[in-house]
């Protein structure tokens, strides 16, 4: 994992203050950005941090001129300075957002890099406030000329520093999904399991479930085939078996539930018989349905009642 090298620094401002989970802010202001190169040189006061940190901490003194002064620094700042700050501020999230939410407010056209946007998004999602983070990722992915792997590495490269958490990613997917770029949510997730890291299980279902809409069916199998080595939920089982029935591959249904069972103790449920059933239907193999739905329940299972079950939710 590459670490970023720092600017130099003497004397460390920044308070680690007990983080009050509960810090209510206000919404972040449209943050602009900028496609320079995150390696821009930083401001030439090498004590440009250290000041800022300190005018940070006396922010609740409702005193003109620290206000004064916070303003004077904030405007020397580039995107390597605001990583840095957010460095420092890592063990105090208070202290942290208080300074994302200056920035936003004192530089609203401030001309941010991916690097700096996602310093900002580990924060914001180590603090709760998604809705932020999610909005930082969408300019961050909307960026003309920014490509998925841009993304996951300024992600990834802030990650260690600012003591981040896997969530990050579970976001980022989440949102490519929600945005309904399928292809480039596939993409990040390649690249962040290709690095190592894990995404959760819901926010692999959310892919494939979407890539399976889609009719992607093979970049959904794809997925399934990178996460069932460290287990999947019924709600995996219910998108293939979903993924099957729309691939017209109602046959390897039966040999696919088999495996879930014995390999990963996942067994089938109400929806999945639902989809079963829609599957034959629609092809006019109702009797195939109940025969391999008994197959698969076997005499372990009152099948009328299932059966009633299912026929009362369609």
């Amino acid at each position: 994992m590459v670490a970023h090298r720092l600017l130099p620094s003497r004397i460390l401002l920044c308070s680690r203050v007990k983080t009050t989970p509960h810090t209510r802010l206000k919404p972040l202001k449209t943050l602009s950005t900028s496609p320079e190169s995150e390696t821009t040189p930083s401001s030439s006061d090498p004590y440009l941090v250290d000041k800022l940190c300190f005018s940070l901490n006396q922010a609740n003194n409702n005193n003109t001129a620290t206000a004064a002064s916070l303003r004077n620094h904030l405007i020397r700042l580039n995107p390597l300075s605001v990583v840095e700050v957010l460095y420092r501020c890592r063990d105090d999230l208070t202290l942290a957002q208080r300074f994302i939410q200056q920035l936003s407010l004192h530089l609203p056209n401030f001309k941010h890099t991916s690097f700096s946007l996602s310093a900002i998004i580990h924060i914001l999602v180590r603090s709760g406030r998604l809705s932020d983070a999610q909005s930082c990722l969408l300019r961050m992915i909307r960026r003309s000329g920014v490509s998925r792997a841009e993304v996951v590495s300024s992600l990834v490269s802030t990650y260690s520093n600012c003591a981040s958490n896997d969530s990050v990613f579970d976001l980022l997917i989440r949102t490519y999904v929600q945005a309904r770029k399928l292809r480039e949510a596939h993409e990040a997730f390649t690249l962040l399991r290709s690095k190592g890291y894990t995404v959760s299980i819901d926010a692999c279902n959310a892919l494939i479930g979407s890539l399976v809409r889609l009719g992607w069916v093979e970049l959904a199998w794809g997925v399934y085939h990178d996460i069932s080595p460290s287990g999947i939920n019924v709600y995996t089982l219910n998108i293939m078996v979903n993924a099957l029935c729309k691939d017209g591959q109602m046959d390897k249904v039966g040999s696919f539930l088999s495996q879930v069972q014995e390999k990963m103790g996942v067994y089938p449920d109400i929806v999945t018989y639902n989809t079963l059933i829609s599957a034959y239907s629609s092809k006019g193999f109702m009797e195939e349905a109940f025969e391999d739905i008994e197959r698969e329940e076997g005499e372990q299972c009152d099948y009328s009642e299932r059966m009633n079950q299912s026929f009362k939710l369609n």
